[in-house]
């Protein structure tokens, strides 16, 4: 904001992290959210690939508890 009201006193702005449109996000997640009503994912479909990944992961490995 200082930015704005007094432009000569800088030189540059160094931006650490962008703003979210938070509005945006919300209403695509509303959207989503309304998609998967409409047409749900079969539980059989909808494991998590990283779950998959570490029980081969520790089966390779030896480990008999996953």
């Amino acid at each position: 904001m200082l930015a704005q009201r007094f432009p000569a006193d800088f030189d540059g702005i160094v931006v650490g992290a962008p703003v979210l449109n938070w509005s945006g996000t919300m209403m695509a997640y509303a959207n989503d959210m309304q998609a998967l009503g409409a047409a749900p994912i079969p539980p059989r479909n909808s494991r998590c690939l990283p779950v998959r990944s570490t029980r081969s992961a520790t089966r390779r490995m030896g480990s008999k508890t996953a």
